[in-house]
């Protein structure tokens, strides 16, 4: 009987080989933590304001620290502000909390009181638009997601979020207008009884005149017809008896 192990081909060694990097490489990809972003991208106008979600994703089991790193062109987008959500304590240190324009950093670190164990938001970042183009806005992997023992599962690419600034829509000027206003003639704008009415208005003016000698020795000066009418009672007497009296001498001779 031959006792003599045998001996392996090369084929056989090259996928035992390919099966233990593989084994190898499979754990650390399953315990890939990240910081991610929501929504994947934003369209905007300059000056207006829009919000980043920042979550933290353990996928490495579970995780009680987080600390999320931004990184954005501050020439493109100013940061607002930064509002944690609920649950989370907030670590105000130097060197866990950042709000940087002139750098273009984001820093905010909390703490989740028993842990977590799926993706998570930690906060709200706003930021204003400031020019238009397109920008990113991305975790960085200095980014920390820190286990029971604290230690940092952050691995592979984190999450960015694409931007795109278009400029502010000018009002549309209202178009000018084209009609012209109707050209009325002379005779068209002047009535046809005016210079008749004018004729009138002269005439009577002239006999108004011609009166008012007659009107002023009848009304004695005074403009009152009651003394008009008296005057010319007395003068037709007057004249009445006058010629009564001339009838009656020339009827005796």
């Amino acid at each position: 009987m031959n006792t003599q192990p045998k001996k392996i081909s090369n084929g056989v060694k090259k996928i035992l080989l390919a099966s233990a990097l593989l084994a190898a490489l499979v754990p650390v990809a399953a315990f890939a933590s990240s910081i991610t972003l929501a929504p994947a991208s934003v369209a905007t106008t300059e000056g207006k304001s829009f919000s980043v979600a920042v979550a933290v994703d353990p996928a490495s089991g579970k995780a009680y620290t987080a600390r999320a790193n931004l990184s954005f062109d501050p020439s493109a987008v100013t940061l607002v502000g930064f509002s944690f959500a609920p649950k989370w304590m907030q670590l105000p240190q130097e060197g866990y909390d950042l709000e940087d324009n002139a750098g273009g950093k984001l820093a905010k670190t909390g703490g989740y009181p028993g842990g977590i164990t799926t993706a998570t938001v930690l906060g709200t970042a706003t930021f204003r638009a400031k020019t238009t183009g397109v920008t990113t806005i991305s975790a960085t992997g200095d980014s920390l997601i820190l286990d029971a023992s604290n230690q940092n599962a952050v691995s592979g690419a984190q999450g960015s979020v694409r931007v795109s600034i278009a400029a502010v829509p000018v009002a549309p000027q209202p178009a000018a207008s084209t009609e012209t206003a109707p050209i009325v003639s002379t005779a068209e704008a002047v009535p046809a009884t005016t210079t008749l009415d004018l004729a009138e208005a002269v005439t009577e003016a002239g006999t108004a005149v011609a009166l008012s000698p007659l009107d002023s020795f009848l009304t004695l000066g005074t403009g009152s017809a009651a003394v008009a009418s008296l005057v010319t009672l007395i003068v037709l007497l007057v004249v009445g008896a006058g010629i009564w009296l001339w009838r009656r001498e020339r009827a005796r001779y």
